[in-house]
């Protein structure tokens, strides 16, 4: 199989697959610097004619650290990344659990498990499922071993469903859930930007949280095909489900941690020789 690196997490997956099960599967990571036929002038040339230094890295250099263009979170991922922040991240019995929550009508639902001590927050579970009711939620909840403190949802779960007369609040606590934090209502940029200001306080367990670091490194502006830019709004699509949850914990726990405060990151670095990458 030919894998390019546009595919981000899902080719880095398989190839991480490939380099663990050496036996029997044959892989080869080839960058225009292994390529030795490669001429540097048209290196130069290419790099010219894209004018994005991510793109270039992941054309040239097939790298799968290099953020997905237009990607909300690409400089607080590679921050992640860099300082080995997407490890191992055990379940601590002795610290209670907060979820934040993305509640899917005819699509996905989401949640994030995070376990905060002092200044650090870990993240050591993701679940996501589509098709289900609250009712399988709350089991999947109760069938963990955790101790829960608090659940962000967000704000419209306190809207009354003219349905049943109910908020899904009144719902979720009939079928036994307590602790239920509504988050504050706030526009999506405000809550995109909290959240990059949350991440880099992050340690998120790189096998429990694949799939949504996954959504949260794919989380991408909308392209407009017509005018060739990215729109000012975030795309709908499967990513979009678990960077909402995620989005609802920023809004919700941002205050505890002062994050209206920019966190200062580490910006990526372009000033280098061609193939010295």
């Amino acid at each position: 199989m030919d894998l390019h690196s546009s595919w981000s997490n899902h080719g880095l997956s398989l190839l991480n697959r490939a380099k663990a099960n050496g036996d029997s599967w044959y892989w080869s990571h080839e960058t225009a610097k292994t390529l030795k036929f490669v001429n540097p002038a048209a290196l130069r040339e290419l790099r010219d004619e894209l004018q994005d230094e991510a793109l270039f890295q992941q054309e040239a250099f097939c790298s799968f650290e290099t953020p997905m263009q237009g990607a909300y979170y690409s400089t607080q991922i590679k921050y992640l990344r860099k300082n080995n922040r997407i490890t191992n991240v055990p379940w601590e019995s002795k610290l209670g659990v907060v979820t934040s929550w993305d509640l899917g009508m005819d699509d996905a639902t989401t949640i994030w498990f995070f376990q905060i001590h002092q200044n650090e927050i870990r993240v050591i579970d993701y679940y996501e499922n589509s098709g289900e009711g609250l009712a399988h939620y709350v089991k999947m909840l109760k069938d963990k071993p955790y101790h829960y403190d608090k659940h962000y949802f967000p704000w419209d779960v306190s809207v009354r469903d003219l349905s049943t007369g109910k908020t899904r609040i009144q719902t979720l606590r009939e079928m036994g859930l307590s602790h239920i934090t509504p988050v504050q209502k706030l526009g999506v940029m405000e809550g995109i930007e909290a959240t990059r200001n949350i991440l880099p306080r992050m340690w998120f367990d790189e096998t429990a949280c694949e799939r949504g670091m996954s959504a949260l490194a794919s989380y991408q502006k909308e392209w407009d095909e017509e005018r060739k830019v990215f729109k000012t709004s975030p795309l709908h699509n499967w990513a979009s489900h678990g960077a909402d949850a995620m989005r609802t914990f920023g809004v919700g726990h941002r205050k505890s941690f002062g994050t209206h405060k920019q966190h200062k990151t580490r910006q990526m670095e372009t000033e280098y020789d061609i193939l010295s990458a």
